[in-house]
């Protein structure tokens, strides 16, 4: 398919925010809660020939590292609002640039992970989720 990985990571930036469109997310400073995104990819950034999530492909000029950049800053701004953020890769055919911006998106390089099989993909998200509950419990 045609992976738009910038738009994940927005989408997942306003479900835990407490501006809209998704009001019900805490206030950035609550310090009962601690907001995670985990984002996840089986592809690399690329633009339909005709049509994508910006419009028909004639009328822009982004191309796919364009889409790359706009993942990199909307992980910038996360990281800026202290969002814990783990990233996977998985399946064989993400190339190795894919894999570096997971990482560097990550929140630091234990928070990424690479899963090229369904086991090391059940592996990962048993991992991730041991860590986020531990996370509540000792805080």
């Amino acid at each position: 398919g045609y992976t738009h990985g910038n738009y994940g990571m927005t989408w997942g930036y306003r479900v835990i925010s407490p501006d809209f469109p998704f009001e019900e997310g805490v206030e950035w400073d609550n310090k009962y809660w601690r907001k995670a995104v985990v984002m996840m990819t089986d592809g690399v950034n690329t633009i339909h020939p005709r049509y994508s999530a910006y419009g028909p492909t004639q009328d822009h000029n982004l191309r796919p590292g364009d889409l790359d950049d706009r993942f990199e800053e909307t992980c910038d701004l996360m990281k800026d609002d202290d969002i814990l953020i783990y990233t996977v890769t998985f399946d064989r055919g993400v190339n190795q640039r894919t894999k570096d911006l997971y990482k560097e998106c990550a929140t630091s390089e234990d928070y990424y992970h690479d899963a090229p099989s369904k086991d090391e993909l059940i592996d990962v998200f048993e991992r991730i989720s041991r860590e986020l509950s531990n996370l509540h419990i000792r805080e």
